[in-house]
């Protein structure tokens, strides 16, 4: 909650509003970052109820915790003008403290909306680095080979795969859990979570 507080209250109402519970699948597993956290939207459920409206109101991200200008909403313009011009050191600074603090194997992070991100190495594609980057948590101990290590990515997705093959979001967002078990039922998926 110090580095990402926004985003700790956030995955509070996700489990107090059992978010969890309906199946929530690892859509995209790949050797850099695990992505989860998408699920059927309310137009598209039955009579457009939605019972998880409360986790989907808007929320700000937290801002990256090793970058000292957070009251800044430009800061990666102000970053690019830097390298451009070579006469912001203030802005090369703060990128070089963020590259120091790029996230390690294991960082758990809400990343927007109800989505998460656990990374599966230590820096890869700088990510930490960008100005809402904060890390909300860590995988310990030997969860990360125990469990995210052994999770399914023979399917790949449609995030990663050029020729748009695998899992996709967007009809995760339309049909839900039926989607992925009628079409990639070798997916691994959250059937329950809670805080103890």
């Amino acid at each position: 909650p110090e580095t990402s507080p926004n985003g700790y209250h956030q995955f509070l109402k996700m489990l107090e509003n059992v978010f969890f519970d309906q199946g929530i699948a690892f859509f995209r597993v790949n050797k850099v970052a695990i992505q989860f956290g998408a699920d059927q939207q309310a137009r598209f459920r039955p009579n457009g109820i939605d019972p998880y409206k409360s986790v989907r109101e808007p929320w700000t991200m937290d801002p990256n915790p090793y970058n000292n200008d957070k009251n800044s909403n430009n800061q990666q313009e102000k970053i690019r003008s830097s390298q451009d011009n070579n006469n912001d050191n203030t802005a090369q600074q703060q990128q070089h403290r963020r590259n120091q603090h790029a996230w390690t194997r294991g960082t758990l992070a809400m990343i927007g909306g109800t989505q998460m991100l656990i990374t599966r190495v230590s820096g890869g594609h700088t990510m930490g680095t960008a100005p809402h980057d904060s890390p909300l948590g860590k995988i310990i101990g030997d969860g990360m080979e125990r469990v995210f290590d052994k999770l399914y990515d023979g399917y790949g997705n449609v995030l990663d795969d050029k020729q748009k093959k695998g899992l996709d979001q967007i009809q995760i967002f339309e049909r839900g859990m039926d989607y992925i078990q009628d079409e990639f039922p070798k997916t691994d998926y959250i059937l329950h979570c809670q805080m103890k």
